[in-house]
């Protein structure tokens, strides 16, 4: 599975559930109305697009007029090959509805926690506990805190956590953010470097340990 990002809680990953040969699937997470200096995914690729709450930060009005397959609520959804359950959380900042995700293709769960501002449940937590892939707010404001986030992680356990939604040196679209700090030293390690893309293969996530991925657009 490769994983791109594009800043605040976009992500775009790219999935073969089919196995190899098979036809690619462009899932576009969190599309983002253009914000200053960050740039959005172009969408006209997109197979499936997935947000976490309706509001230009998580939903542009560019993404609800794409030909993608859409995915804004919760529930259980087949498309393509892939496994979509989104469970109802809330966003008090916000005041809309939010969405907690898990993606399934090609054998990896990938959870998706963004918008939210509230502590997780009992029942969140059941459903994400067998995540690979744990892609999660942490740049305070309308969402988790680094800590709260960090926190969040070490329950669920995954093989893999990216923190977005923080703030990113280059780009001042991100400057009410707080940076990755926090998350990182309630963790305890994270990578120096940031990376785009990063591909992540069931056979990487045998080991046990949770590894952080700091990534940037």
């Amino acid at each position: 599975m490769h994983i791109q990002y594009y800043g605040l809680s976009c992500v775009k990953l790219t999935t073969k559930p089919g196995g190899r040969g098979a036809q690619d699937v462009t899932i576009i997470i969190n599309p983002f109305a253009r914000t200053g200096d960050l740039v959005p995914p172009q969408l006209a690729s997109a197979s499936i697009i997935i947000a976490s709450a309706d509001t230009p930060v998580y939903y542009s009005d560019v993404a609800k007029t794409t030909q993608a397959l859409k995915v804004t609520m919760p529930g259980e959804y087949a498309m393509y090959g892939v496994r979509i359950i989104g469970m109802q959380a809330i966003s008090n900042a916000m005041s809309v509805p939010a969405t907690i995700y898990m993606i399934e293709s090609e054998g990896l769960k990938v959870a998706v926690v963004s918008a939210v501002d509230t502590p997780l449940s009992a029942q969140h937590f059941e459903e994400l506990g067998d995540a690979h892939i744990l892609i999660i707010d942490a740049g305070g404001a309308n969402v988790f805190s680094g800590d709260q986030a960090a926190d969040i992680v070490r329950k669920i356990e995954p093989a893999y956590t990216i923190p977005v939604h923080t703030a990113l040196p280059k780009y001042k679209a991100t400057k009410n953010l707080d940076n990755v700090n926090a998350f990182c030293e309630k963790i305890g390690t994270c990578p120096k470097e940031r990376v785009q893309k990063v591909v992540i293969k069931g056979k990487d996530c045998e080991d046990g340990a949770t590894k952080v991925v700091l990534m940037a657009p």
